[in-house]
């Protein structure tokens, strides 16, 4: 497969950027097209690597390790430390992290403000892949008549999100709010999932501080008035249900 502008095969280009880039690399010669691509195929293995390391189960059935340790150091002094499953899933975080870090030193200075929402969206992932778990725990379905968990079933399954986490999700909104006025780029269909996860990573991190849960609902507040500016019907249901998040 070929990139879209400059004909460059893709698979080449993706691995270059999960190296060390060069200062002429032909990377630095790609449109903000090709960017893009590299952007979603990066976005693609994060999620990957998390639904790997979760057994194949998916976002919902998935756990945050009580500690930042397990995924350093495995139970029981393991000989095969290198060949865990928690040691890989590391490795493979960092070496997704890198890549991100090279993407934003060579394209961030060019794309438009809707890409780098999802470029702050993908950092966020990579940081804490456990955010994908929290649409389902705050009891977002596409499908009608879903069950609501209770908040008692949410306050024991939600993960740990650090300050990092919360400030790339901040990043996410300040990118998503400037440009959701915008007919012409409202209508890139990655910006109601990007709010969404985001809003509830701020508000999952909220959770674990009295100071933040007296900001909440004014910081919920500009996440759910972006989600209405856009036009999608499942825009509606993810602001009610921050809505209901900021009222907690």
């Amino acid at each position: 497969m070929d990139m879209p502008s400059s004909g460059l095969a893709l698979s080449s280009c993706y691995a270059e950027l999960l190296s060390q880039v060069a200062s002429d690399s032909s990377l630095h010669r790609l449109t903000d097209e090709d960017a893009l691509l590299l952007l979603v195929a990066l976005w693609s293995d994060v999620v990957h690597v998390y639904r790997l390391s979760c057994g194949g189960k998916g976002t919902e059935d998935s756990r945050q390790p009580d500690s930042q340790s397990e995924l350093l150091v495995p139970r029981h002094s393991d000989p095969f430390a290198p060949l865990s499953p928690a040691f890989e899933r590391k490795r493979l975080q960092d070496k997704l992290l890198a890549a991100l870090v090279n993407w934003d030193m060579i394209f961030a200075a060019t794309v438009a403000g809707d890409v780098l929402t999802l470029y702050h969206y993908c950092r966020m992932i990579a940081t804490c892949p456990e955010v994908l778990s929290l649409p389902s725990l705050v009891g977002y379905s596409p499908a009608r008549n879903a069950p609501r968990p209770t908040s008692r079933d949410v306050a024991s399954q939600f993960p740990v999100i650090g300050d990092e986490v919360r400030d790339l999700a901040m990043l996410v909104l300040a990118h998503a709010t400037v440009k959701s006025g915008d007919p012409a780029i409202r209508v890139q269909i990655w910006l109601p999932v990007v709010v969404f996860q985001a809003a509830l990573a701020v508000w999952a991190h909220s959770t674990q501080s009295t100071v933040c849960q007296e900001r909440r609902p004014r910081i919920l507040a500009s996440f759910i008035r972006t989600l209405n500016a856009l036009p999608w019907p499942c825009c509606k249901q993810m602001a009610s249900i921050l809505q209901r998040c900021s009222e907690r």
